[in-house]
């Protein structure tokens, strides 16, 4: 059964709340920030990118047997990588970013937590990984958990790209076939969807046979 919105929103102010404190933030701050996380991500436009996508990554951090360096990065990474998100704009990932600073300078996060932050939500514009930062396996995790939803059971897999439709609902069947096709396609000419060895012996698999399906419906609108 799924959870009710309510549910999802109390689990999420929870940790967001637990976060701030660790930080050092005072009341009014966690006051401010949860009530603009929560408003955020509860915007008209977004079926897909809401708190529900935020609380699955939270759990996929919870559940993960890979060891994080550093699960504070991490939560603030899943919190902030989409916190502006407009499906008719492209940028995103970079204005996601600016929020994130905001609430860093406000609560003095130092710069070293700061900047990788920033990459690792900079990193999910192409959800790929440069050969400098190969080593480092937190943000192969941020990248596998974004895209955990890839290798849903079938049922889930469709509930996710019917609400990725409805997100681009300004476009008609026939572009929006064909954007999608060649993002999917673009994913599956990867050597790997999943960076972690846990996601990919548990998800790799399944991930592509669900994107190779959205392909083939999606192509059958095309014909």
């Amino acid at each position: 059964m799924d959870r009710s919105s309510s549910s999802v929103e109390d689990d999420l102010r929870s940790v967001f709340a637990h976060l701030i404190t660790s930080l050092n933030g005072d009341e009014r701050t966690i006051e401010k920030w949860t009530a603009s996380l929560i408003a955020r991500y509860s915007e008209p436009q977004r079926k897909y990118h809401t708190t529900s996508h935020i609380n699955s990554m939270l759990r996929c951090l919870s559940t993960s047997s890979s060891h994080s360096n550093n699960p504070t990065a991490l939560k603030l990474f899943i919190l902030f990588h989409d916190i502006v998100y407009d499906p008719q704009r492209h940028d995103n990932e970079l204005q996601s970013i600016v929020v994130f600073e905001t609430f860093a300078d406000e609560l003095s996060i130092p710069q070293d937590m700061h900047k990788t932050v920033d990459r690792y939500i900079k990193a999910t514009i192409s959800h790929t990984i440069d050969p400098s930062d190969e080593p480092d396996e937190d943000l192969k995790l941020c990248l596998d958990f974004d895209l955990e939803v890839l290798s849903r059971e079938e049922a889930e897999y469709r509930l996710y790209s019917s609400q990725i439709r409805e997100e681009y609902r300004h476009f008609g069947e026939q572009e929006y076939a064909e954007g999608r096709v060649a993002v999917l396609e673009k994913f599956l000419g990867r050597e790997r969807l999943f960076f972690t060895d846990e996601f990919y012996e548990k998800f790799e698999e399944r991930a592509r046979r669900n994107l190779q399906f959205e392909i083939k419906e999606l192509r059958a609108k095309l014909i």
